[in-house]
C-alpha cells in the first residue's frame, strides 16, 4: 500500500472523544484522527480503540476503524448538544467531564456502507482477553454501524482547531475528498471489515470425517510396542509434565471385563465437545504402577549404559550435576541399615528438593516469558505510535514549512511591488524636479537676458552722462580761460580794478 500525498495536514491528532450508536447502549471511549491535504484534495478519519485481546494472550492491541471520505453520505457538526444528541448518562463517561449537555459538541456521522476495520495481521477473527468487556463489544457495533456520534467537550478544541475540523466537514459534504492511504505494512496491519470481530464458522461434522487430515484412533494392540521376551516392558519416554498430563482410568465401565488400567490423555474429555474440530484421536498405552516405572526404568537406564566406557559415564554423572557421587572413596565399607535409611530419606528430600526447584524455575520462566512478550507487544505498540507521532510531527514541520514559505513569497512580493512603486514615484520625482530645474534655468537665463538689457541700457546712460561731463567740462574749460583772460586783463592796468574786479580775484 502506497502514500498518495507524504503531508497530510492534521485537523485532529488522538482527539479522545466518546463514540456512541444512536438509540443504543453503545459507546466507549476511543481517540479520533482527522487530517485534510488541501493540495491533494485528500482526507481521512480514523477512530483507534486499544483493547485487550484473547488472540494475543490478553496483550494489549490498537485497533483502528477507518472512514473513508467516499462513504460518507451526510455529517454535520453541532456545537452544543441537547439530550437527544448527548444523554446526560453519557457526561460522565466524557473524556473531559461535563455537568451541562450544551458544552459538549457532537460530529454526526451518516454512512452510506461500514468502514473498514485495521488489524494484526495473521488473525481471522478478534475476541476479548475478558468476554465481559463491554467496551470491546460497544467498538465491534460501532465498527458494524452506519449512523454514529462522535461526543467530544468544546474545551478540547485548541487555536483553530475548530474551524478547521468546520472546513474539513465542508470538503466532507462537497464529495470533493478522496481517502488518505497510510502504510500499514510496517506495522503489520492488514485492512478488513467488521465481521472481523465474529467467531469463524466450524466445520460442519461431516467435513470433519472426511477430511484428509483426520486420523483415526489406533486400536489397542497398535500402540503396545514390541517387546523381547523375558525382559520387562521399559517405560515410555516421557517427560515429566508428559506424565503429569496422563490420567489413569482405574475403574472400567459397569458391565464391561475388568481390564487393565490404561492411560489417556487429560483433554480427552467425557462431556462431547460443542465443536467437531475439537475432537482429537486418543493414544491408548498400558498402564504401570511407579514402582514398576521406575523399575524399568533404572533397567532401560543400565542396558543403555552397558555400551559406555567409564570416562563417558562420569562425564555423565558430572554433566547430571552429580559429581559429588565421584568424590565417594570406591573401597568403603558398606553403610549400616541406619545409614541406609539416611542416605534413602536424604535421597527422597534431594529429590523432593530438586523438583520444587525446577517447578519454581518453571514458574519464573513462564514468568519473564510473559514479562518479555508484554516487552515486546509495547514496544511494538510504542514503535506505532512513535511513527505516528513522527508522520504528524513531519507532517507539522512539512505545513509550517510551507506556510513560511508562502509567508515569505507574500513578504517578497509585497516588498518587491513596494519598491517598484517607490521606484516610479522617484522616477516621476527626478522628472519633476528635473522639469522645475528646467524652469529655474530658464528663468535664469531671461533674468541673466534682462540683467544684460541692463547693463546695456546702463553703459548707454553711462556714454551720455560721459559726453554731457565732457561737454560740461569743455564748457567750464572755455569759461575758466575765459575768466583767466579777464583776469589778466584786470591785473594790467592797476588802479582800475572795480568791485568786477575783486569778484574775480576772489
Amino acid at each position: 500500500m502506497t502514500t498518495t500525498s507524504r503531508n497530510p495536514h492534521c485537523v485532529l491528532k488522538n482527539k479522545a472523544v466518546l463514540v456512541s450508536i444512536p438509540d443504543s447502549e453503545f459507546s466507549c471511549r476511543t481517540r479520533l484522527f482527522i487530517a485534510h491535504d488541501k493540495t491533494v484534495n485528500e482526507g481521512a478519519i480514523s477512530i483507534r480503540f486499544t483493547a485487550q485481546l484473547a488472540n494475543l494472550g490478553g496483550r494489549s492491541q490498537v485497533l483502528t476503524f477507518i472512514i473513508p471520505p467516499e462513504i460518507v453520505g451526510n455529517c454535520e457538526l453541532v456545537s452544543a448538544s441537547d439530550d437527544g444528541l448527548c444523554p446526560y448518562r453519557f457526561l460522565p463517561k466524557l473524556p473531559a467531564p461535563e455537568t451541562n449537555v450544551s458544552d459538549v459538541s457532537t460530529l454526526r456521522l451518516i454512512l452510506n456502507e461500514t468502514g473498514i476495520v485495521l488489524c494484526p495481521s495473521g488473525m481471522e477473527s478478534l475476541s476479548p482477553a475478558n468476554p465481559t468487556d463491554l467496551d470491546f463489544a460497544a467498538f465491534a457495533n460501532i465498527c458494524k454501524s452506519t449512523y454514529l456520534l462522535l461526543h467530544i467537550s468544546q474545551r478540547q478544541f485548541a487555536d483553530e482547531e475548530l474551524g478547521q475540523l468546520k472546513t474539513f466537514l465542508g470538503a466532507l459534504r462537497k464529495r470533493s475528498l478522496r481517502e488518505k492511504l497510510f502504510d500499514t505494512k510496517r506495522q503489520r496491519m492488514v485492512r478488513t471489515t467488521w465481521r472481523v470481530f465474529s467467531p469463524p464458522d466450524p466445520p460442519s461434522y461431516c467435513d470433519t470425517l472426511v477430511s484428509k487430515q483426520q486420523v483415526d484412533p489406533p486400536r489397542y494392540e497398535q500402540s503396545v510396542p514390541k517387546q523381547v521376551i523375558g525382559k520387562k516392558r521399559g517405560r515410555d519416554p516421557w517427560s515429566p509434565d508428559e506424565r503429569q498430563r496422563k490420567l489413569l482410568l482405574t475403574s472400567p465401565p459397569s458391565g464391561s471385563p475388568s481390564p487393565s488400567p490404561t492411560p489417556t490423555e487429560i483433554n480427552t474429555s467425557s462431556v462431547p465437545s460443542l465443536s467437531p474440530a475439537s475432537i482429537r484421536p486418543t493414544n491408548f498405552t498400558h498402564a504401570s504402577s511407579p514402582d514398576c516405572l521406575d523399575h524399568n526404568g533404572l533397567t532401560r537406564l543400565a542396558h543403555e549404559l552397558r555400551g559406555f566406557s567409564d570416562d563417558q559415564i562420569r562425564e555423565l554423572i558430572i554433566r547430571s550435576g552429580r559429581q559429588h557421587l565421584l568424590a565417594m572413596s570406591e573401597n568403603t565399607d558398606l553403610p549400616s541399615e541406619f545409614e541406609k535409611v539416611g542416605f534413602a530419606n536424604f535421597e527422597i528430600i534431594k529429590q523432593y528438593v530438586d523438583k520444587m526447584i525446577e517447578r519454581r524455575l518453571k514458574l519464573h520462566v513462564v514468568d519473564i516469558d510473559k514479562i518479555v512478550d508484554r516487552t515486546v507487544s509495547d514496544f511494538g505498540h510504542h514503535e506505532v505510535d512513535i511513527l505516528e507521532q513522527v508522520q504528524a510531527g513531519n507532517s507539522e514541520v512539512n505545513n509550517t514549512a510551507s506556510e513560511c514559505i508562502e509567508e515569505i513569497d507574500k513578504q517578497a512580493q509585497k516588498h518587491v511591488s513596494d519598491m517598484k512603486e517607490q521606484a516610479q514615484q522617484h522616477e516621476l520625482d527626478m522628472e519633476e524636479q528635473a522639469e522645475q530645474r528646467l524652469r529655474e534655468i530658464e528663468i535664469a537665463e531671461q533674468r541673466l537676458r534682462d540683467m544684460e538689457k541692463k547693463a546695456e541700457q546702463r553703459l548707454r546712460d553711462i556714454e551720455k552722462q560721459g559726453f554731457e561731463l565732457e561737454n560740461e567740462f569743455a564748457k567750464l574749460k572755455r569759461w575758466l580761460n575765459v575768466s583767466a583772460q579777464s583776469l589778466l586783463n584786470s591785473q594790467s592796468s592797476p588802479g582800475q580794478r572795480g568791485p568786477e574786479a575783486r569778484r574775480i580775484s576772489i
